[in-house]
């Protein structure tokens, strides 16, 4: 699917498409994009000034928090690749695009990790 969407792009543009964009797809695309932007930096903020009182586990959620800010912001980098036609960068951005996804997955694993009081607790089941 990934190669298939970098293809699409680094086509050569003497080459005509038939397909249309619905009008909806900008406007629902760029509003999702910016509420997550704000959302992932609304995440930070509160998480790293609640980290000194709420712990370890805290920290590492905000960790996760900056990684999704920073995939977020890797699409406003689509965008300048895909207008400046930088074939390399648009590469480049296909080789890592889920690299912030995948660090904001393992800080929340850690975080997850700290938390304290957390452990299973046995489930008694009744024979009969």
């Amino acid at each position: 699917m990934v190669f298939q969407f970098a293809f699409l792009f680094l086509q050569n543009s003497a080459t005509v498409s038939n397909y249309e964009i619905p009008k909806y797809f900008v406007p629902v695309f760029v509003l999702l994009l910016i509420v997550g932007l704000v959302g992932s930096l609304v995440a930070f903020v509160l998480g790293r000034g609640r980290a000194r009182t709420g712990g370890p586990a805290v920290k590492w959620f905000s960790f996760a928090a900056l990684a999704l800010l920073f995939y977020y912001l890797q699409w406003f980098v689509w965008v300048y690749a895909i207008s400046r036609q930088s074939t390399t960068l648009i590469w480049l951005l296909i080789s890592f695009n889920t690299l912030f996804v995948f660090v904001a997955v393992v800080c929340a694993i850690m975080g997850f990790m700290q938390i304290k009081g957390a452990e299973p607790v046995a489930v008694e089941t009744k024979q009969d």
